[in-house]
């Protein structure tokens, strides 16, 4: 029964939750709930003297259960192919990561979680996780909508070393020539500049790891230098942007997760998610279980 646009809401003896083919009984829910706690680190997550549990706790458990069935569903109807081994590869990463937190997880909560890193991987396979139209005008809208950064950088002993090279920037010269002549490792071979990831050996860093470089070029147009900015250490440094003909073929996976969500509200919606309404409804604007109306 629909009671709004965007708002869906059933009534089941048996189930709490549909999503296109997917179904969540009762009792997994109840099993998520339990899990709940580990999964948030919130130990107030607990039912009441009568086993009972708060509305709002059912509620999350509703929506993350939503979005992960809804997810793999909506893929599925895009015409997504999801393979055994795709959900095997899901598993070994979630294993992986915590061996031990992953073995105290039920078996509803384990499927949850594996439904969804599954979906996520299938989603940076899509045509709009890898299109070099949409990458581009994301990564051009600076690191706030993009997430990643790819730079050239320079390293001075001191401020005045580092205000004379911006000077020489501005005024026209190039800011990879002028790198190779005050490099970050100077033992190193002259790279114009250009900085590698040191963990992955990308030419592109996803801005999380890098938050201080991140926020360093957040405002700042592609291709132009910084003033000298110190990154929290006694040197002084430059930095620019690189353009995107340059560095589209290292920025594309990190941008691949980017552009995926983007179409992740509209799956959820093709998805015919709905709610059990003694627990609450699904809101497709908000990707939410909300109380019932």
């Amino acid at each position: 029964m629909s009671l709004a646009s965007g708002c869906s809401t059933f009534t089941d003896n048996d189930l709490a939750a549909k999503a296109d083919g997917h179904e969540l009984t009762i009792e997994d829910l109840e099993a998520i709930n339990k899990d709940l706690p580990k999964l948030s680190g919130d130990e107030t997550m607990v039912p009441d003297a009568l086993g009972d549990y708060d509305g709002t706790v059912v509620r999350q458990a509703l929506t993350l259960w939503a979005n992960s069935a809804g997810l793999l569903a909506g893929l599925e109807q895009a015409g997504v192919e999801i393979s055994a081994q795709d959900r095997q590869a899901a598993i070994d990463t979630l294993q992986g990561e915590d061996a031990a937190a992953w073995s105290i997880l039920s078996e509803p909560t384990q499927e949850m979680l594996i439904d969804f890193n599954t979906g996520q991987t299938a989603l940076q396979s899509t045509e709009a996780a890898t299109d070099p139209v949409a990458a581009k005008a994301a990564y051009e809208q600076g690191v706030t909508a993009s997430g990643v950064v790819c730079i050239r950088i320079m390293a001075f002993g001191t401020e005045a070393e580092a205000a004379d090279a911006y000077a020489a920037v501005q005024a026209g010269e190039e800011f990879a020539d002028l790198a190779n002549d005050h490099p970050v490792d100077p033992a190193a071979e002259p790279t114009n500049g250009i900085y590698v990831d040191p963990s992955t050996g990308s030419e592109c860093l996803a801005a999380p790891d890098f938050a201080s470089v991140a926020e360093a070029v957040t405002d700042l147009p592609i291709g132009e230098s910084t003033a000298p900015i110190t990154l929290g250490s006694d040197f002084y440094f430059l930095i620019q942007q690189r353009p995107f003909d340059e560095v589209a073929e290292s920025v594309q996976p990190l941008l691949a997760s980017t552009l995926g969500q983007s179409q992740v509200t509209q799956l959820l919606k093709s998805a015919g998610i709905s709610i059990d309404s003694r627990y609450g409804m699904w809101d497709a604007a908000t990707s939410t279980v909300v109380p019932t109306r």
